[in-house]
């Protein structure tokens, strides 16, 4: 019996032997690159500067790999990376024509959305490619580069991925059917330019993270590209200019998975830390004649195409400031609300709840304004309340605000108490103002 053993394990050890030795000089970068060639498009080729497998640990060391495309007769780089390790790689699977492997790992990677060509359309009635589990993806070190509004590029800088289990299943009758679990990114830095070009967004310290429902950012700014002179000067009609810089957002309770399923924006509290935000009109530029009506911030959320619902937004520490230029002026007058503190209830599209803001905030930075606003709808139509009221305040602090726009100034007075109550509608508002001064 010992015998039999040992001449069974002998054999065994000799088939190991002999299959790694096949497969060692089989896998080499030239016969690699045939086979990926073989299944992509005509517009891609693959390319491996060095390749080796381990039969032990059915892991796939590959070196130096890049995916071109051909656009407009030029070859452009999809993607390279320095490294790739597939291990654990399901030998049996692929004889099925699956492809399985326990972990995937890249390491110096820069992958490039903005340069893929137009790929033949797929027929979705069958089977086009092989179906892929993954246990784990890590993506170290990377550049991701993918289409912005303008038909540049947004791109996510020092970017680290670590996901799984990750499923594709290409025979689904409509489209491929991907399930990613226990999704995490960190990335150093985000830059996107916004539609239309006048505008970047940018943030610092991106991580994202599905095991704790979380996102966390540092600075974020949506910023001007050009000057507030040309900025205006290059407007047909008048567009409102937008500054924001924040130093920190958080997220709990999200709902990652509903976001890369569906799109849906789902979670519990958001939270905005030291936030300065600047709006800027001018009336020197005409209106668009043929503007329609713009709808209350209710029916906007109400006719997105997807899910939104946000328990509680909190904004902290925020300075929030509106100026306009008049027809005739040259230099704009300013309002300023600051260090605002205000906290946004139930924004939600798909509830009849009504979305509920308290604020508090320093009125040209000395009279204390508190405000409550509610959004809801009452017999079919979007209504918004608003209600507050004033403390003491100096009036002769108007002026930063009344003296460009309406050339008046006030020399003295004082409101001891300012209370309001207005209802807006479509269509107007109402509602009622009393002053004791």
């Amino acid at each position: 019996m010992k015998k039999f053993l040992l001449i069974s394990l002998s054999l065994l050890l000799f088939l190991i032997l002999a299959a790694s030795a096949a497969l060692y000089l089989y896998v080499t970068p030239e016969r690699l690159e045939d086979l990926a060639n073989r299944h992509l498009e005509e517009q891609l080729e693959a390319g491996i500067g060095s390749a080796r497998f381990n039969l032990f640990t059915r892991t796939l060391h590959l070196e130096d790999v890049t995916f071109m495309a051909t656009r407009e007769d030029q070859e452009v780089v999809l993607f390279q990376t320095e490294y790739l390790t597939a291990g654990s790689i399901g030998l049996l699977s692929a004889v099925r024509g699956e492809l399985s492997a326990g972990s995937f790992q890249a390491d110096r990677f820069m992958i490039d959305l903005t340069q893929l060509p137009t790929l033949t359309s797929i027929d979705y009635s069958g089977r086009t490619s092989a179906p892929i589990d993954l246990g784990t993806i890590l993506l170290k070190n990377g550049e991701l580069r993918f289409p912005s509004g303008t038909d540049g590029s947004g791109t996510l800088y020092g970017l680290q991925v670590a996901a799984g289990p990750i499923s594709y299943r290409p025979d689904h009758e409509t489209e491929p059917g991907t399930l990613i679990r226990n999704l995490d990114l960190n990335s150093e830095r985000f830059e996107y330019q916004l539609p239309g070009g006048n505008y970047q967004l940018s943030a610092e310290t991106i991580s994202v993270s599905e095991r704790d429902s979380s996102f966390k950012s540092g600075r974020i700014r949506v910023e001007n590209l050009y000057s507030e002179q040309a900025y205006f000067s290059a407007l047909d009609y008048r567009t409102d200019l937008i500054e924001f810089d924040v130093d920190s957002v958080s997220v709990t309770g999200l709902d990652l998975g509903s976001y890369l399923q569906n799109r849906d924006i789902v979670a519990g509290l958001v939270r905005v830390e030291n936030a300065d935000l600047h709006v800027t009109s001018d009336k020197r530029i005409p209106r668009n004649p043929d503007r329609e009506p713009k709808p209350l911030p209710r029916q906007i959320l109400l006719n997105l195409p997807f899910v939104v619902s946000l328990d509680t937004i909190q904004f902290r520490s925020t300075d929030i400031r509106y100026s306009e230029y008049d027809e005739e002026g040259v230099r704009p007058g300013t309002i300023h609300f600051a260090d605002t503190d205000a906290t946004l209830l139930q924004v939600n599209n798909r509830t009849d709840v009504g979305v509920q803001l308290h604020a508090r905030s320093l009125l040209n930075r000395a009279g204390a304004l508190e405000t409550e606003i509610r959004m809801y709808t009452e017999n079919s139509a979007e209504i918004i309340t608003v209600a507050g009221t004033l403390g003491e305040f100096d009036l002769t602090r108007l002026n930063s605000i009344l003296m460009d726009l309406e050339g008046i100034e006030i020399t003295g007075g004082t409101v001891r108490d300012l209370r309001f109550d207005y209802r807006m509608y479509s269509s107007g508002s109402m509602g009622t103002l009393q002053a004791i001064y």
